[in-house]
């Protein structure tokens, strides 16, 4: 509009008129558009901020590190199992019991950084490498077989049904390290002293000690911990149940999350100033939480590994997603749904199709939720499959595979009806 007046007044020839007409023009008209302008920005931004992303949902990072770099006074990684910290030696006595009840038994596990293609390879070749137990009474050779080390995707799987009982929305965590880990099995007996005490164990993995990494473990930024309670009980209006209130004074109220034991039923009420859990038991003092810690709390640490995150992308499409679109009816709103995390900028997605359950084999990525199960649907109705056809920005690294099944196994979180996959689109040009 300004620039329109303006061409208007230069086309006026009397230098006079020009002046008199440019002033009025300020006066008058100026204003209106300096206040149309305003009202329009006004109208734009409270729009836009009604579709910002909610940072209120967990965002939950997650890393590698060495366990001599393990510092205890971190405030923003925590270890996922404090075994790991503490580093255990199989005891021989733990073996031969293993083996009296038939069982493998697991002597160890290490992190291999290669692509989860040739860890699946590896794991139905059934191979069996050698290995030596060193004891206080002399060496024992060995034979073991490689398996998926499944302890932390357990763990992942509790935090599911810890977010179920919260009443909190469940979004996949991006942690690509978690499948990278390996473990050293010996399924049949071997000749070994029950007294003797193990000293170290040496595996030769081949081709394959390229890939090695020892003695790292996954972090993540949620704490497990034990929160007192700052009140007596208070009865519920039912005079059933018991209100248990904690304080959480150093974090919003949804970073801490109650975890609920089989034993005990309930649900957990927030507030600004405290949680409170909600039971039939009156003699509690204290209860175990999950502390998320946010992202902002690692900015005075630095780490190895790159720290990956199941972050939403800040931008308006997302946040309409997040605030509207619930149920997936076009392709627009499935392309909406990988788009939506930060970890998406690494792929280019072409988009998608329905197809049948013979281009499974054509899979490049593998389900992350598998700890999730389907109570509602069976899994032999399940004949048709959403096929993600994507290829990488940069150049595919290691993670790459597991980076693109935690996008595609979020999707599967709104399409249950059928198996969602990942296909690299060169592979089927």
């Amino acid at each position: 509009m300004k620039d329109l007046l303006n061409r208007r007044i230069n086309n006026i020839q009397s230098l006079e008129d020009r002046k008199i007409f440019r002033d009025i023009i300020s006066q008058v008209f100026g204003e209106l558009v300096d206040y149309q302008d305003r009202q329009i920005e006004t109208i734009r931004r409270d729009f836009f901020d009604e579709m910002t992303v909610d940072h209120t949902r967990p965002v939950i990072c997650g890393t590698i590190m060495k366990q001599y770099e393990y510092d205890v006074t971190d405030r923003f990684m925590f270890p996922m199992s404090m075994e790991d910290v503490n580093g255990t030696i199989p005891q021989v006595e733990d073996i031969c019991k293993s083996f009296q009840e038939g069982k493998p038994y697991m002597i160890g596990k290490t992190f291999l950084k290669c692509d989860f293609k040739a860890l699946d390879e590896l794991y139905s070749s059934n191979r069996r490498f050698c290995g030596k137990i060193y004891t206080d009474k002399g060496v024992v050779d060995i034979r073991v077989r490689i398996a998926r080390y499944d302890s932390y995707k357990d763990i992942v799987a509790h935090l599911y049904n810890v977010f179920v009982k919260n009443g909190l929305e469940w979004t996949t965590p991006n942690l690509p390290y978690i499948h990278k880990f390996v473990t050293f099995m010996i399924d049949t007996p071997i000749s070994i002293s029950e007294d003797a005490l193990v000293e170290r164990i040496v595996v030769d993995m081949e081709e394959y000690e390229k890939y090695r990494v020892d003695d790292v473990f996954p972090v993540w930024n949620l704490e497990y911990t034990h929160v007192q309670s700052i009140n007596f009980p208070i009865p519920a209006f039912d005079n059933v149940l018991n209100e248990h209130r904690f304080d959480v004074y150093d974090l919003p109220s949804y970073c801490y999350i109650p975890d609920f034991m089989d034993e005990y039923n309930g649900y957990v009420k927030r507030q600004a100033e405290h949680v409170s859990v909600i039971i039939p038991e009156n003699e509690i003092s204290e209860w175990p939480m999950y502390k998320l810690h946010p992202a902002t709390d690692g900015k005075n640490y630095v780490y190895e590994h790159k720290i990956f995150d199941n972050g939403p992308s800040d931008n308006f499409s997302n946040g309409y997603l997040n605030e509207r679109c619930k149920a997936i009816r076009t392709k627009g709103e499935m392309m909406r749904v990988l788009s939506s995390f930060k970890a998406s900028d690494m792929f280019k997605i072409y988009g998608c199709e329905v197809a049948n359950s013979a281009i499974l084999d054509k899979s490049s990525t593998y389900a992350v939720n598998d700890g999730i199960f389907d109570e509602i649907r069976a899994a032999d109705i399940v004949d048709k499959v959403l096929v993600v056809y994507y290829d990488y920005k940069y150049e595919k690294d290691y993670l790459a595979s597991d980076i693109i099944s935690f996008i595609v196994s979020e999707l599967q979180q709104y399409i249950p009806d059928m198996r969602c996959i990942g296909v690299v689109r060169r592979e089927v040009e």
